[in-house]
């Protein structure tokens, strides 16, 4: 509790004007009189009257109070989290009462422990046995900021990819733990091999533990496998009546986003797609009409980085079909898109070109039997057909 040198003097009847007072104990001088003495002690006090004479007046002060206060903690500056303890002594407290005034945090006990996260002030209020006097002690601790490490390399990886992991911060003592494996070096290397549980530890310039954990993805890719249509279960996936194939790729999920699929339709043409694994594709007459293979390739790229790929062969069926009656009507081609030569009776060539009408000089042929002549191709070799094609009205 609180005692100035006003309140000493007046308890023990001091009428004297006072110049000084010393603490001999400590050897300190007061000059106020509202002044908190603070503790026990012998204390001299100079005094002077109205006719200026001085004198002087000692006195032994004992003053109820927690004797030898003091708060023991490890550090004034804690790495990031620490548990920070605190220990409270005093020769005749009775309790003690913590107070974080930073956080408003209040707690009773003669030790403290709590998490430090950041600078906090603190109060300790002790309480003397004897009267229940109270002392207290302000202090402050604080925190180191949180260290976040910096890791570089590829936290994503293929199955059987070389995987390579670095810590760039200047740290002491590191460790790399992946499942029951640890290495000490600044920068590892592995194979990749399954989804692993990565921790990288060490000790900072403040010598504070520093830590960064990661899930290493690894992504396994299967052999591509490509679907296609064909015709009415066949092996022939192309004819002169169909045009266009479906595709699909069985391996990988359906509207998965973690592929890229590349389609070479054997034509020129080309497909990229990144949401799903099928796709249709329309072929033109003159590569129908070739009556060759067809190579498909496709490329299948996991987000990973990962790649493979394959290829198969569309065949087209070779039957090739000519009529040998047409309605000479325009509404039918006879042979259309193959290069035909149309002749007459007598031989004379009436017609040269791709398909044929049932026309000749604009106007539509007389109902007869004519010869023909039919380019065509089989398995991309070059062939003629011939026959006789009847008009009819």
């Amino acid at each position: 509790n609180r005692v100035t040198i006003d309140d000493i003097v007046r308890k023990n009847n001091v009428t004297e004007a006072i110049d000084t007072i010393w603490n001999l104990t400590d050897n300190i001088r007061y000059s106020n009189i509202n002044q908190d003495l603070g503790k026990s002690g012998q204390y001299e006090i100079a005094v002077h009257n109205e006719e200026g004479c001085a004198a002087h007046h000692t006195l032994t002060i004992n003053m109820h109070q927690v004797d030898n206060l003091k708060v023991e903690k490890q550090e004034s500056t804690y790495c990031y989290g620490s548990l920070a303890n605190f220990t409270a002594q005093g020769d005749n407290a009775r309790e003690y009462e913590w107070t974080n005034l930073t956080e408003g945090i209040v707690k009773t006990g003669s030790t403290y422990n709590e998490p430090i996260t950041a600078r906090n002030d603190f109060m300790l209020i002790a309480t003397e046995k004897e009267l229940g006097c109270k002392d207290t002690i302000e202090f402050t601790v604080d925190a180191y900021p949180y260290k976040e490490l910096t890791i570089t390399g590829n936290k994503t990886s293929c199955r059987d990819s070389l995987v390579i992991l670095s810590v760039e911060d200047a740290l002491t003592d590191i460790r790399w733990t992946l499942d029951d494996t640890t290495m000490t070096e600044k920068n590892i290397h592995f194979i990749a091999d399954k989804n692993r549980q990565i921790n990288v530890s060490g000790i900072d310039e403040n010598g504070c533990l520093a830590t960064e954990s990661f899930i290493l993805e690894v992504a396994y890719l299967e052999d591509p496998i490509i679907a296609y249509s064909t015709i009415d279960d066949t092996e022939y996936a192309l004819s002169d009546d169909v045009k266009e194939v479906e595709f699909k790729e069985t391996t990988t999920p359906s509207g998965s986003e973690l592929y890229t699929f590349t389609w070479n339709f054997g034509d020129g043409q080309s497909w990229i797609d990144s949401t799903s694994n099928e796709v249709s594709h329309l072929y033109n007459d003159t590569l129908i009409h070739s009556r060759r293979d067809i190579p498909v390739e496709l490329i299948v790229e996991h987000k990973y980085g990962c790649r493979k790929s394959t290829s198969t062969i569309l065949k087209i069926d070779p039957f090739l079909f000519v009529p040998n009656t047409m309605i000479a009507d325009g509404s039918y081609i006879f042979m259309e898109n193959y290069d035909v030569q149309i002749y007459d009776r007598v031989g004379t060539l009436i017609y040269q070109g791709s398909g044929w009408d049932g026309t000749y000089k604009g106007e539509p042929a007389s109902e007869d039997t004519y010869f023909y002549s039919l380019t065509y191709f089989e398995k991309g070799e070059k062939k003629i057909r011939t026959g006789y094609i009847t008009v009819v009205r």
